[in-house]
């Protein structure tokens, strides 16, 4: 029996850093505002960590969806172009902050930073019955045509694809297929100062979670 949202992504989030070793991974949390909740680390261990440790409640009510890609591309934007990758993943539409999402993946875009987006979503979103016990859990998924369509054109925008996930078997997939795209050799000089590491390089790709419980995850990541 599946459990909530929340809790089915991360762990499905953590199986997945946990196959990036030798990656360099961070974690941005954000609802109505965004935070960093942990800076750029090859210790995927500790962001395992931090990621069992995202709860619900811990920001204000929002999705500001563009407020945090562009936090992550302030970051981004001094790394190898096609370093990086956004992976943004929501079950809600933007409604808050700036700037839009269409400014952000423009940005992302210029950059050469990929943005792919999931959409956690019921199978035919012109159907959406309040009723419905969605397969992830207590409530259906709230995303309608016209919000897969925004993410949809975030995505392609930037040469990243959208996907659409209706229960949690499909979202392990489709981070299964995402991995084997995101991976290429780039060279990374060596830091010994691991402090400035994690001080300094913060957000080399990003994944964005939107949850109907008011909780959005950004996950951050470069590649090796």
């Amino acid at each position: 029996q599946p459990g909530n949202r929340l809790e089915v992504a991360r762990r499905v989030l953590n199986d997945f850093v946990q196959q990036r070793k030798g990656d360099l991974i961070g974690l941005v949390t954000f609802a109505g505002r965004t935070f960093l909740q942990a800076p750029l680390t090859p210790d995927t261990d500790l962001l395992g960590q931090t990621i069992e440790g995202v709860d619900i409640g811990m920001l204000p009510d929002g999705t500001a969806i563009g407020t945090a890609l562009a936090l992550s591309l302030n970051q981004l934007k001094d790394l190898p172009p096609k370093a990086s990758v956004i992976v943004l993943i929501t079950d809600g539409a933007n409604n808050t902050g700036k700037p839009s999402p269409y400014a952000a993946a423009e940005a992302a875009r210029s950059l050469g930073i990929r943005i792919h987006s999931i959409g956690l979503s019921t199978a035919d979103t012109s159907q959406m019955d309040r009723n419905l016990i969605w397969r992830w859990g207590r409530a259906p998924a709230r995303l309608s045509r016209s919000d897969e369509a925004v993410l949809t054109r975030i995505s392609s925008r930037t040469g990243g694809q959208y996907y659409r996930a209706t229960d949690p078997e499909a979202l392990r997939r489709i981070m299964r297929e995402i991995d084997p795209l995101e991976r290429q050799d780039v060279s990374i000089q060596e830091m010994r100062d691991y402090r400035e590491l994690y001080l300094l390089a913060l957000i080399p790709g990003l994944l964005l979670l939107g949850l109907e419980l008011g909780l959005r995850i950004t996950w951050l990541r470069t590649l090796p």
